[in-house]
């Protein structure tokens, strides 16, 4: 499973192109970052943006994640 979770995280970096998916390996925990620039300070607007594009991000990408582990 480990690999197909791999493989899994490759495809959906190469997807989204401002959320990324890494795993730890010593506890198998994925996680989802965005990583966007700071250059002009972080307004509330863009800061609910963020927040908005990654947890649609993990929504649509949770169950392909589910059902590596079954």
């Amino acid at each position: 499973g480990r690999s197909a979770a791999l493989e899994l995280m490759a495809d959906l970096n190469s997807t989204y192109p401002f959320v990324k998916f890494e795993a730890d390996p010593t506890s198998g925990e994925i996680m989802c970052t965005y990583t966007f620039s700071t250059e002009n300070g972080v307004g509330f607007e863009a800061f609910a943006a963020m927040i908005s594009v990654i947890f649609s991000t993990i929504e649509e990408t949770a169950d392909q994640f589910i059902a590596l582990r079954q």
